[in-house]
Order: structure tokens, then sequence, then C-alpha cells
């Protein structure tokens, strides 16, 4: 699934994305951190870890929930450094 509604809007949100992937330092989770902040641009009632994980997984909602939940409350990273 395309999460991005404009292929115009995507190099901007990649380059987004790889200043993000260096400030927590993990970039094998660079998946979850695309799914995390294209889920949260997305129209959409809620902006909670399951719908989220039905908006980007819909054929694999369960895990991508567990892996979504996982990301956003247990990964170590500066909530200032990726703020700014």
């Amino acid at each position: 699934m395309d999460l991005l509604a404009s292929e115009a809007s995507r190099p901007r949100f990649e380059s987004c994305l790889e200043d993000l992937v260096r400030v927590i330092s993990h970039a094998d989770r660079m998946v979850l951190l695309h799914d995390d902040c294209a889920a949260l641009l997305l129209s959409g009632e809620r902006k909670s870890v399951e719908p989220m994980a039905a908006l980007t997984a819909p054929a694999r909602t369960a895990p991508k929930h567990r892996s979504l939940l996982h990301f956003v409350a247990n990964a170590p990273r500066s909530d200032q450094a990726v703020l700014t």
C-alpha cells in the first residue's frame, strides 16, 4: 500500500525520515518509522497505534500493532532530538 498521497511529496517525506533515522540511531527500524510517520499524516479518526497498524498493514494488523506499539513505547531515544 502506498501511503503517500502524492509522488511529489515522496522525496521530502523520505528526506525527513532519513534525518529521523539518524536521531533514533536504528536504521533497521526504518520501516516502523516510515509506517508510524505515514499513518500520522493519513486521514483517520484516531491516531493511536491500533488504527495506524490497520492503515499500514491491513492484512497483518495484529503483528504490525505489536511492532508499532513497541516502537513508540519502548525505543530509547531523546524526545528533544526527535523534535529538533
